[in-house]
């Protein structure tokens, strides 16, 4: 396997990549990780099979001069070279769980995860008492259950968007039901919900503006 301990900013940015689908997500087993809560950042444990594919989509996007293009430059090549140096080693991996962003290959690629759902509704949702706290959590509960799906979750505003698939039953709607129900749970009042073509790319947008 290879190692790396990346910090928050490449951690924003890997995530930020592989939920917009700019590089390949792993599969469950093949991105490993060790959170370091006390300092910030996480040990990333990779499979050879999935480091290869991941530096080489990073480096071909280098390659085309998207970095450069893009307003984070510096940042995107720092990602670029801290992964670049990962390590091999043989620690002792057992205990580790797969990053948050991995496929289930088990699971469809695209839809609503109702499982997850249901496993979400039974937490205690007061334990969250600020916007600022139940945010981020919020956000992570929505990308378990909509899966193949972008999310968005800033101040007052969640967007819910997929690319539109040929043929799909799903052409002409996103199912917003399950993030009402979230969004309820949270105790954030709904002001607006809108559904539109994302401009200039071919997605289907669910827009939901909260207070």
């Amino acid at each position: 396997m290879r190692k790396i301990t990346l910090y928050s900013q490449d951690l924003t940015f890997l995530s930020k990549a592989l939920l917009e689908n700019l590089f390949p997500k792993p599969i469950i087993g093949e991105l490993l990780v060790y959170d370091d809560l006390k300092n910030e950042n996480s040990v990333l444990y990779f499979q050879e099979d999935y480091y290869q594919k991941l530096t080489s989509a990073i480096n071909e996007k280098y390659i085309m001069g998207e970095f450069m293009k893009s307003n984070s430059e510096k940042e995107w090549n720092h990602l670029m070279h801290s992964i670049n140096s990962a390590d091999t080693n043989n620690d002792d991996v057992s205990t580790l769980k797969s990053y948050w962003l991995s496929i289930d290959p088990t699971k469809p690629k695209t839809g609503i995860d109702k499982e997850a759902l249901s496993k979400i509704l039974l937490t205690d949702f007061n334990v969250y008492k600020t916007a600022q706290a139940k945010y981020p959590v919020l956000r992570k509960n929505l990308e378990e259950v909509y899966l193949g799906h972008n999310i968005e979750c800033n101040w007052y505003l969640i967007k819910i968007d997929r690319h539109i698939e040929t043929n799909s039953a799903m052409v002409t709607k996103i199912d917003a039901l399950p993030a009402i129900t979230l969004i309820n749970k949270y105790g954030f009042q709904i002001e607006n919900i809108q559904v539109f073509k994302a401009w200039k790319t071919d997605n289907i947008v669910v827009s939901i503006t909260v207070e």
